[in-house]
């Protein structure tokens, strides 16, 4: 019954909006009629070249930010890869403390890494780039899906990283540190893609200038 009324609802405002663009319609047929030959043949390529530049332009912007994820990525695993025996020691030693320091100190000298955080198979986090997360439990769904895979996953989503309103688009790498032959932790590293295009705004703009 609800999808037979809001079918009704749609064919009745479609009805309307016919009635009442068909004067301008009727008049912008009128104009063309009264165009010569040679001034068509101008809007049409002028309308063939605006189509041309929105495509090369749409291309662009898509070109570009799937660029900018597969980097996000590739840092992502190459700052975990670095991380990984330091992060392997502490868990032995229990050193937490010198890791939130590691943590931080990356997040706050490289624009783009958001946070680094280390949790524990349940979930808990053990050193955090913000030391004041360190113990919270989190049982969110990308947790939970990033402790139970048991290889490096990605995930792009939007965050308030900075607490101040403001949502920013994150990619997300997660990967398994095996110790002693079995899983013990999960390091996550966020990498924000908003403050990348800020960072390197005049580049992008270039590229997309030039498609």
């Amino acid at each position: 019954m609800k999808q037979r009324t809001l079918l009704k609802q749609l064919s009745e405002y479609f009805r309307r909006s016919k009635e009442w663009n068909r004067p301008y319609f009727e008049a912008l047929l009128r104009f063309w009629d009264t165009l010569s030959i040679s001034a068509k043949l101008s809007v049409l390529m002028a309308g063939l070249i605006l189509v041309m530049t929105a495509f090369f332009y749409g291309f662009a912007v898509y070109q570009t930010t799937r660029e900018i994820k597969i980097s996000a990525i590739h840092k992502g695993e190459a700052v975990a890869e670095a991380l990984k025996d330091e992060v392997a020691y502490v868990l032995v030693a229990g050193n937490f403390p010198s890791l939130n320091y590691s943590f931080r100190r990356l997040a706050s000298s490289r624009n783009d890494i958001a946070y680094v955080y280390l949790l524990d198979t349940k979930g808990q986090i053990l050193s955090d780039s913000d030391a004041d997360n360190v113990g919270r439990m989190l049982s969110d769904r990308m947790t939970q899906e990033s402790l139970s895979d048991p290889g490096t996953r990605v995930r792009f989503s939007r965050r308030d990283t900075d607490g101040d309103g403001h949502l920013s688009d994150l990619c997300d790498v997660s990967v398994p540190i095996i110790a002693k032959g079995h899983r013990a932790a999960t390091l996550h590293i966020g990498l924000s893609l908003t403050r990348y295009l800020t960072s390197n705004a005049p580049r992008i703009r270039a590229k997309i200038a030039w498609f």
